[in-house]
């Protein structure tokens, strides 16, 4: 992931593999790894 030097919730899965698009809420669409985490 792009963000893993600035997110307090980044682990190795962040700093090795790109994240997928994917619906958390209605109209709210994340690409991490750990969308809930913070």
């Amino acid at each position: 992931c792009r963000f893993h030097t600035r997110c307090a919730a980044a682990t190795s899965l962040c700093r090795n593999e790109r994240p997928v698009l994917s619906l958390v809420d209605r109209n709210h669409f994340v690409a991490c790894h750990h969308p809930r985490a913070g």
